[in-house]
């Protein structure tokens, strides 16, 4: 059985750096402002801000804009011209593009804040198990019982003073 730790190691363990508040608080602000800034982008933007539609259908009591894109002549040409790699690379670049139009660029904006706040808090969590940068990581030779650790000879060392 261990022996119950001192109270002061008790507290020690708890004792924040001033490098985890700093994470920590930056986390906290990341996450408000970001939060904050997608319900104002939310509520101020439109439900779509593209408007290169080059028609509407009207099916099912709803108006759905037909873009240039999704024609099969485009994508004809866009095979013909660039191969099936060219096609892949404008769906990636759309669908990149997409969000950061409209509404969708509010929950963009607030999982862009989530994952760096989240980031900040995992960094401050883990920042008493990092090293300090002034300590020496290479490993220390063992020593045994009854033998003086490695230094300079008895020679080297000044008398202790009176």
């Amino acid at each position: 059985m261990t022996p119950p730790l001192p109270a002061s190691s008790a507290t020690d363990r708890t004792r924040l750096t001033r490098g985890q508040i700093r994470l920590y608080a930056a986390g906290w602000i990341v996450l408000v402002a970001g939060l904050v800034g997608s319900v104002w982008i939310y509520l101020a933007a439109a439900e779509t801000d593209r408007d290169d539609a080059v028609g509407y259908d009207v099916t099912g009591g709803g108006a759905y804009a037909i873009r240039p894109e999704d024609s099969k002549r485009y994508e004809y040409d866009m095979e013909r011209f660039g191969g099936k790699a060219s096609i892949l690379a404008v769906e990636i670049r759309e669908a990149f593009a997409h969000l950061w139009q409209g509404r969708r660029r509010a929950f963009t904006v607030a999982a862009l804040a989530l994952l760096t706040a989240l980031g900040c808090f995992f960094l401050a969590d883990a920042l008493p198990d990092l090293p300090r940068f002034d300590t020496d990581l290479s490993p220390t030779p063992p020593v045994e019982p009854g033998l003086k650790p490695p230094g300079p000879p008895d020679a080297a060392r000044p008398p202790p003073r009176a």
